[in-house]
C-alpha cells in the first residue's frame, strides 16, 4: 500500500474542496451572520413607466436601495422590483429569474415595518409574480440572486402613498446589505 495517498487525498481535498467553498463564501459580506447587520433604510418614490413623470421605476435593494430605470440598456438587468399601475391599481414587478439564478420575491408580511425582527429565508414563502400593493401596507423583499456573488438580500418594504393621477408610489425601505442576512434589526 502506498504510504503517500493519506497526503494525496489531503491534498486533493483541499484543492478541491475546501478552496473553492471559502472562494464562495468569502464573496459574501457576512456569509455565517456573525457581525452586525448592514442596514440600509430610505424612503423613495418611484413612478409607473406609464406615467409621464420622469422619475425612477425600480428599485435595487441589492444595491443599497439604488433607484433605477430598467427601460435604459444599462439599467435593464440592475433593479429588484418595478412598480407598475393599471388604472388605481399598483403592483411591484419582482426580477424574474436570469438563468440559473434566482429573481427577486415579495409578500405580505406579518409584523410592522418599525419592529421587524426578521424576514423569512425560505425562497418558497415569496411570489415572483407581481403583487398588488396599497398604501399602509408592508410587505416582506427578498432580492435577486446577485450574479457576482449568488446570494440575496433581505429587507422589508411600506407603502406610504400612492397618487393614480401621477402613477408615482412613495415607498420606505429597510434592508440589510449583508449577503444571506435575514435580520432587520440592529
Amino acid at each position: 500500500m502506498n504510504r503517500n495517498l493519506p497526503a494525496v487525498r489531503s491534498l486533493l481535498l483541499l484543492a478541491f474542496v475546501l478552496v473553492p467553498s471559502a472562494m464562495v463564501l468569502s464573496a459574501c459580506e457576512d456569509p455565517f451572520n456573525l457581525g452586525d447587520p448592514v442596514l440600509r433604510t430610505d424612503s423613495l418614490r418611484l413612478a409607473a413607466p406609464t406615467s409621464a413623470v420622469n422619475i425612477p421605476t425600480a428599485v435595487d435593494i441589492n444595491n443599497g436601495n439604488a433607484l433605477r430605470r430598467p427601460e435604459q440598456p444599462s439599467e435593464a438587468s440592475a433593479w429588484d422590483f418595478q412598480l407598475r399601475q393599471n388604472g388605481a391599481t399598483f403592483s411591484l414587478v419582482p426580477f424574474s429569474s436570469l438563468g440559473r439564478l434566482r429573481g427577486a420575491g415579495i409578500r405580505s408580511a406579518d409584523a410592522v415595518f418599525e419592529t421587524a425582527e426578521e424576514a423569512p429565508r425560505g425562497s418558497g414563502e415569496y411570489t415572483r409574480d407581481p403583487f398588488a400593493i396599497a398604501p399602509g401596507q408592508t410587505y416582506f423583499v427578498q432580492t435577486r440572486e446577485a450574479q457576482n456573488s449568488f446570494c440575496v438580500k433581505y429587507g422589508i418594504l411600506k407603502v406610504l402613498s400612492v397618487s393614480a393621477d401621477s402613477g408615482t408610489a412613495r415607498l420606505v425601505v429597510r434592508s440589510n446589505q449583508n449577503c444571506d442576512d435575514e435580520r432587520l434589526q440592529p
